[in-house]
């Protein structure tokens, strides 16, 4: 079977648009297609997760649901009282001095996962820029706690909005204190181990000795093309974040996803809590009126995929051959 995607992501290579790419997909009854096009880039290749990161946060979140330990709708006030304090910003007075207001509902889990808590992230946002002094990234170096990375306030009332931001790097400090053991090992032990997954192939320490070769980030230049780029000084010492820090082989990254989109029981009794609407009515309108076309937002149909590339996002260059990838495992697979 020929598929269309591969000539495209060739082109893309040839012409500078990626630097390469790794892309997986897997039928539910497992019928599988692997690409791998692009210098240094093969099924092995280990990439920096970035966001994908929270994927793994959720499961474990929802494991210590499944367990009792914790409720989606539980006031997360005693497990972060870092967070629990702060308050909503409302924007800024005269004298560009922050006008702060106390928050009045409480914070769930159900509000961290599902980012309306209004926990945002300073480079998505310009009020938060603003409020920690015009910096994209501030914390970033010599933070080791999650409070310390996203010490500012929250943008509106939980429940009230969404916004993409920290909230899940919360949670993966919930998870820890909830479980008692870090972030690192409890996606080891409780997460990858149980779709046998090995040791080190997911992890937030790549330099301990991971097996395959490492992708090398990159940015688009003034020319249109990617070329290599250290990855920006947002990237905190303390990796055991859980909105982000994972790097991964996306085989062992599929691994997972494929588990899920079964549904087979290993890493939850039932996906059904992952994938049911989640959002309050104001935050619902919200989520509504920023994604007009939400194309991104998928269930659980009878396909998975994971495209990988290692570029600085976001980029609207790699956002036609992601949905043209997309469309071609659901007409094929």
């Amino acid at each position: 079977m020929s598929w269309q995607i591969e000539s495209l992501v060739k082109t893309a290579v040839d012409e500078g648009v990626i630097p390469g790419a790794v892309l997986l997909a897997k039928s539910k009854h497992g019928s599988s297609y692997t690409m791998a096009v692009g210098d240094g880039y093969t099924p092995d290749t280990v990439f920096a997760l970035a966001s994908m990161t929270k994927l793994l946060t959720c499961v474990a979140a929802l494991q210590l649901v499944e367990a009792g330990a914790i409720s989606l709708d539980d006031d997360v006030a005693k497990l972060l009282p870092e967070l629990a304090k702060k308050k909503i910003l409302k924007g800024f007075d005269k004298k560009g001095r922050p006008v702060l207001k106390d928050r009045k509902k409480k914070i769930t889990l159900r509000h961290l996962l599902t980012h309306s808590s209004g926990c945002g992230y300073t480079f998505l946002n310009d009020d938060l820029k603003t409020f920690v002094g015009g910096s994209a990234f501030p914390n970033a170096t010599g933070s080791r706690t999650v409070g310390e990375r996203f010490d500012f306030p929250l943008l509106f009332e939980p429940g009230e909005g969404w916004v993409y931001g920290c909230g899940i790097d919360w949670v993966g400090q919930l998870v820890e204190r909830v479980s008692g053991i870090p972030l690192e090992r409890y996606f080891q032990e409780r997460i990858l181990a149980k779709v046998d997954v090995g040791e080190g192939r997911v992890t937030f320490y790549p330099e301990r000795g991971v097996k395959g070769p490492r992708a090398v980030m990159t940015a688009r230049g003034p020319d249109g093309r990617v070329a290599p780029r250290p990855l920006p000084e947002g990237i905190p010492e303390r990796k055991e974040m859980g909105g982000e820090g994972g790097h991964a082989d996306l085989k062992a990254y599929m691994d997972v996803v494929w588990s899920l989109l079964r549904n087979d029981g290993r890493l939850l009794k039932s996906v059904e809590e992952l994938f049911k609407p989640q959002l309050e009515k104001k935050a619902k309108e919200a989520l509504t009126e920023m994604c007009a076309n939400p194309g991104w937002i998928v269930g659980t149909e009878g396909v998975c995929g994971v495209f990988g590339t290692q570029i600085i996002a976001p980029d609207p260059k790699v956002t036609p051959l992601i949905r043209a990838f997309e469309e071609e495992i659901y007409s094929k697979l």
